[in-house]
């Protein structure tokens, strides 16, 4: 009934800093890490927002997500996450 139309947008490299600043300073901090946490991962929005403690590993830096589409485990390592 509504239908939208499909839209491609990226930011710009000169767009980056008013971002990252922006969200900042976002109030609410669990938006703030979920996005946060979407873009350094590029996990599926229902596997972000269904993650448990119980599958990060926080010495290896390896986030297990269980169960993903092709029915196996899904290893996600972050590398330079709160290293500045």
């Amino acid at each position: 009934m509504n239908r939208e139309e499909s839209r491609d947008r990226r930011l710009h490299p000169d767009e980056m800093p008013r971002f990252f600043e922006a969200l900042a300073a976002e109030e609410n901090p669990d938006m703030r890490d979920y996005v946060m946490l979407s873009l350094l991962t590029g996990a599926r929005r229902s596997n972000v927002l269904a993650m448990t403690w119980a599958e990060v590993n926080m010495e290896r830096r390896t986030w297990i997500i269980p169960g993903s589409k092709a029915k196996a485990k899904e290893n996600i390592t972050v590398e330079e996450i709160g290293r500045g």
